[in-house]
């Protein structure tokens, strides 16, 4: 039994097997489960996953950055999903977790999440940034323990 009520998430595009695994079983020391039918194939294009967004609600949404191509062939991100979010992930202050790997976070990553912070500044404030040599951290855990700091101007 644990102490804190379950809570939910939902996830677009999870990664592989090995850091899948690793970082559900992370959410789930914290009180966190998947919500039935809430998670989101990797190859779903970004604006099929925003639209999907669009009928979910959860404490939590896990949107790993991970840099792949989708049905279409199109190079997709966690960032091109986040820069389409519904208004309803802000107006409910909703907490992103977004795993990033260290290739990532030296090549692509900060280029696009700038980006974020420009054309989506709640939602930007929303994320929580967890590389992936951090899963499970102390610090990460604090993070998602203290509310994010939203705003309704995004």
């Amino acid at each position: 039994m644990t102490s804190q009520a379950t809570r939910s998430f939902a996830v677009v595009r999870p990664y592989p097997s090995q850091i899948r695994k690793r970082v559900f079983s992370f959410l789930q020391s914290m009180s966190f489960e998947l919500g039935p039918g809430l998670e989101l194939a990797t190859g779903t294009p970004d604006d099929v996953a925003a639209r999907w967004l669009e009928a979910v609600v959860v404490d939590m949404l896990l949107l790993p950055f991970h840099v792949h191509r989708d049905a279409n062939g199109s190079v997709v991100d966690g960032v091109g999903v986040a820069l389409r979010i519904p208004k309803h992930f802000v107006e409910r202050n909703t907490m992103i977790l977004m795993p990033v790997s260290a290739f990532s976070l030296s090549s692509t990553f900060p280029r696009r999440f700038e980006e974020l912070q420009k054309a989506r500044p709640g939602v930007h404030r929303q994320v929580i940034l967890m590389p992936e040599s951090e899963i499970g951290a102390e610090r990460i855990r604090t993070l998602i323990r203290r509310p994010p700091q939203s705003s309704l101007f995004d």
